[in-house]
């Protein structure tokens, strides 16, 4: 049959492909001959869901999330926000999802992309869910602590009065660690404005020396 004429992106009445119902299924071997034959990973189900957000939320296999990720267009869609305003790292989040988060953040996922709602990023929904593992991985995974939702309120003010103690060290570890690394870029920036400084006033000091030699 898909060597006929007909297309392999055929979709039915909630606009479906027979990808996306594949990925649902965790059904790798046809996964993979769907993609062989060139279904498109780009397409979207009624609910905005892309084979990303499926296989995401399926969570039945980490092999078909892999080939899916693998896909050479799925760059274009990996940050992609569904119709709820969330995106497949937000629902690795809440589903809980550690493997997934990290297959994510491997291929470039946008770790502080923020959902359509509330304007909160991955990490703030996991300091809310006080998930610590998650907010550990997260971190590791380069998810900045210095973020804020629409309402204005920080990582660390949503720590502090709805998550737990270990996350708030975890978040204070991190925003330590960034204005110590901004510190020592700009005691590194004055260093060198002074070195160069000295140089100039030295190479200054021994061209009127040769003048007065002269």
């Amino acid at each position: 049959m898909l060597k006929a004429s007909i297309s392999v992106d055929l979709t039915n009445y909630l606009r479906q492909t027979p990808l996306h119902l594949a990925v649902m299924l965790g059904n790798v071997e046809m996964v993979q001959l769907l993609l062989k034959c060139g279904s498109s990973v780009t397409l979207r189900d009624r609910n905005g869901n892309s084979a990303v957000h499926l296989a995401v939320k399926s969570s039945t296999n980490k092999d078909v999330l892999n080939l899916i990720l693998s896909h050479p267009d799925t760059k274009a869609i990996l940050n992609s926000l569904d119709h709820e305003g969330y995106s497949a790292l937000h629902y690795a989040v809440f589903k809980n999802n550690k493997t997934a988060v990290w297959c994510l953040h491997t291929v470039g996922a946008q770790m502080n992309v923020i959902d359509g709602k509330s304007g909160r990023s991955p990490l703030l929904h996991a300091i809310l869910n006080r998930n610590e593992e998650m907010v550990s991985l997260l971190l590791e995974c380069g998810a900045s602590a210095d973020v804020s939702d629409y309402s204005g309120r920080t990582a660390f003010e949503l720590a502090l009065h709805a998550s737990t103690k270990t996350i708030v060290r975890l978040l204070e570890g991190r925003l330590f660690a960034s204005d110590l690394a901004g510190t020592r870029a700009d005691d590194s920036s004055k260093a060198s404005k002074k070195t160069t400084g000295r140089s100039k006033r030295s190479s200054k000091s021994k061209k009127n020396e040769d003048l007065r030699t002269n």
